[in-house]
C-alpha cells in the first residue's frame, strides 16, 4: 500500500511525526460510501423510531407528502454536510508495523493499533462500492467490544497491500517467539491463506435459501412485514365477506356463531404469514450469503460470500474459545444446521456485531460432522451426551403447573362465564409440562479430555464446544433442594457469554470445576 497515496501538506502533519510516514485521506469518492453507509447506520439503529415517526404521519391528517419530503430533504441535507466534515478530518498513517487513524467532527481521536495485535483483517465490499473501486476494510484486536479500525473506503488494491503486510508483521513476530522444537514440528510460520484454495464447504443455493427459512431472521422479516400485510389482508377480507353476504353467497350471522370457523380462518392467516416470513427470508439469505466459500490452512479459516455486499471474513484457529453447531425449530423439520465460530476480539453478546461472527450456514447432517472437524481442528462426530438428573424436571413441573391448575379449579367452581376457560387452562399445562420435559431432554454433557460438549435447546438444539483452558471463570452453585439430593448446577463463563449445566452430580461439578481452574492456570495460551 502507498503511503503517499493521498498525503496532507506538511501542515496536517504535527512536529512529532516529522520524517515519518505521510497522513492519508480517503479517497474523494468515498464521501458517497460514508454518506450511505451512513444514512443506513441511522436506520438500521434507529428502526423503530422510523416505524413509529411514519405511522404517525400517516395516521396524522395535518402531516400530507410535502410536509415529509421537507423533512426527509432537511435530514439528508444535513447528513451529507456531516459527512463532508467527517471525510475532512478522517486521517490514516501505516507505519511498518503499526497503523494510527485520526476521526472526529467536534473531538478529534487518535488511535494506534499495531499490527501484531490485529488478529482478522475482514473486507466488505457493498454494491455502492464496487463501482467506485473502493473497499470497507475492518481491524479487530482481541478484547476489543467493537472493530477496533475501520477504514471506511478505501482502493481495493491498497486494503490488499495493507492485509499483506498486516500477515508479513504477523509472521514475523510468530517465528521470533516460536521455539526450536516447534519450528521443526510444524515447518515454521503458516503462509497467508489462498482464498483461491479449495473450498472446504460451499453450500448450494439451496442450502442457503433453506438456512436462511431455518434462521431467527424470519421473526424479523415478520415483525416488519406483518403488521402492514395483516392490515391489508384484514381490509381484503372485509370487502370479500360483505360482497359474500351482498351476493347471498354466505351468512355473517350463521359464521359468527361457529367458533371453531373463526379459530381456523385465524390460524390460516398466521399460517400464511409465517410462509410469507419463511420465503422472504430464504431469499434475504440466498442474496447474504451468495457464492460462500469457506476455506482454510493450519492458522485461519476464511470466508467469502455475498452478492450485494461481497465479504471477506477470517477466524484464527488458535483464537477460536469455543464452537457452536445450532440447528433451530424450523431447522429441524428442513434438516440443515449452521456453524458459529467464537473468539476473543467483537463482543459477541452486542447486537451491533451480530454480523461479524464467522458463520457457516446451511450445513446438511450428512456434512456437519465435517465442517464441525475442519472447524474445531480435530475429528468431530456427534457424541452421547449424558443427560442432567430428572429432578431438574420434577422441581419445574411443581413450580410452574399448579399455577394454571389453580386458576382452572378457581374458575371453574366460583366463575361465571368463560365456560372453555378451565379446559384452555388445562390444556395449557398439559402444554407446559411438554415443554419442560423436552427442555430437560435436551440437556446434556459429554466429558472429553480436554474439554466439554454442552447440549441444550427446547424445540431445536444447540452444541456448544470449548476446551478447558479457554475458559474466563468457572462457578458451583447449589440451592437447598440440589444439596439434599447431591446436586450442583456448573456455570462456565467464556468471553462469548456464559454456559450453565444444571443438576449435575455434586462431586461431578467440583471435579470439572477444578479441573479447569488448573488448565487455565497451568495452560501456555492467553485465554483470551
Amino acid at each position: 500500500m502507498s503511503d503517499a497515496a493521498s498525503p496532507d501538506s506538511a501542515s496536517d502533519t504535527p512536529p512529532d511525526d516529522a520524517g515519518g510516514p505521510a497522513w492519508n485521506r480517503l479517497p474523494g469518492s468515498a464521501v458517497a460510501a460514508l454518506y450511505i453507509n451512513g444514512v443506513q447506520k441511522a436506520v438500521r439503529e434507529n428502526l423503530f423510531l422510523f416505524f413509529g415517526a411514519g405511522t404517525g404521519a400517516f395516521l396524522s391528517e395535518s402531516f400530507g407528502l410535502r410536509e415529509a419530503g421537507l423533512i426527509a430533504g432537511g435530514l439528508l441535507l444535513a447528513g451529507l454536510l456531516v459527512t463532508l466534515v467527517y471525510h475532512r478530518r478522517f486521517r490514516f498513517q501505516v507505519a511498518d508495523d503499526a497503523i494510527r487513524v485520526r476521526k472526529g467532527l467536534f473531538e478529534q481521536k487518535e488511535l494506534k493499533v499495531r499490527f501484531e495485535r490485529v488478529q482478522n483483517v475482514a473486507f466488505s465490499q457493498p454494491l455502492y462500492l464496487k463501482p467506485l473501486g473502493l473497499t470497507r476494510l475492518n481491524l479487530e484486536t482481541p478484547g476489543a467490544a467493537q472493530t477496533e479500525v475501520e477504514l471506511p473506503g478505501i482502493p481495493t488494491a491498497d486494503a490488499h497491500a495493507l492485509r499483506d503486510r498486516i500477515a508479513g508483521v504477523r509472521a514475523r513476530a510468530a517465528d521470533a517467539v516460536e521455539t526450536p522444537a516447534a519450528s521443526a514440528g510444524d515447518g515454521g510460520a503458516a503462509a497467508d491463506l489462498d482464498p483461491a484454495a479449495d473450498a472446504k464447504y460451499q453450500p448450494s443455493v439451496g442450502d442457503l435459501f433453506r438456512y436462511g427459512m431455518t434462521s431467527n431472521q424470519i421473526w424479523i422479516v415478520l415483525g416488519v412485514i406483518g403488521g402492514p400485510l395483516a392490515e391489508r389482508i384484514g381490509d381484503r377480507v372485509d370487502d370479500a365477506v360483505d360482497w359474500a353476504e351482498q351476493a347471498g353467497v354466505v351468512d355473517v350471522d350463521a359464521l359468527s356463531s361457529a367458533p371453531l370457523l373463526a379459530v381456523a380462518a385465524v390460524l390460516g392467516l398466521v399460517a400464511l404469514f409465517i410462509a410469507l416470513g419463511l420465503v422472504v427470508s430464504g431469499l434475504i439469505a440466498v442474496v447474504r450469503f451468495h457464492g460462500y466459500r469457506l476455506t482454510g490452512d493450519a492458522e485461519r479459516l476464511h470466508a467469502e460470500y455475498g452478492l450485494l455486499d461481497r465479504r471477506e471474513t477470517s477466524l484464527k484457529r488458535s483464537k477460536l474459545h469455543s464452537l457452536e453447531l445450532v440447528q433451530t425449530a424450523f431447522g429441524r423439520v428442513l434438516r440443515r444446521w449452521h456453524a458459529v465460530g467464537h473468539q476473543a476480539a467483537l463482543d459477541a453478546m452486542n447486537p451491533i456485531n451480530q454480523g461479524k461472527r464467522f458463520l457457516v450456514p446451511g450445513i446438511s447432517p450428512e456434512r456437519l460432522p465435517a465442517v464441525a472437524s475442519e472447524m474445531a481442528a480435530r475429528e468431530w462426530r456427534p457424541p452421547e451426551f449424558e443427560p442432567i438428573d430428572k429432578r431438574f424436571r420434577r422441581v419445574y413441573w411443581q413450580r410452574l403447573l399448579p399455577i394454571p391448575l389453580a386458576m382452572a379449579a378457581v374458575n371453574h367452581f366460583f366463575g361465571d362465564g368463560w365456560s372453555w376457560l378451565p379446559e384452555a387452562l388445562v390444556a395449557a399445562a398439559v402444554l407446559l409440562a411438554f415443554l419442560i420435559h423436552l427442555r430437560w431432554k435436551r440437556w446434556g454433557v459429554q466429558i472429553g479430555e480436554d474439554g466439554l460438549q454442552v447440549r441444550e435447546g427446547l424445540v431445536g438444539t444447540k452444541i456448544i464446544l470449548f476446551e478447558d483452558a479457554r475458559c474466563q471463570q468457572v462457578k458451583v452453585t447449589t440451592s437447598p433442594y440440589q444439596r439434599r439430593h447431591g446436586l450442583a448446577s456448573l456455570t462456565v463463563r467464556l468471553p462469548h457469554g456464559e454456559r450453565t449445566v444444571p443438576y449435575l452430580p455434586e462431586a461431578l461439578a467440583a471435579e470439572l470445576a477444578n479441573r479447569m481452574m488448573y488448565r487455565i492456570e497451568t495452560s501456555t495460551e492467553h485465554a483470551l
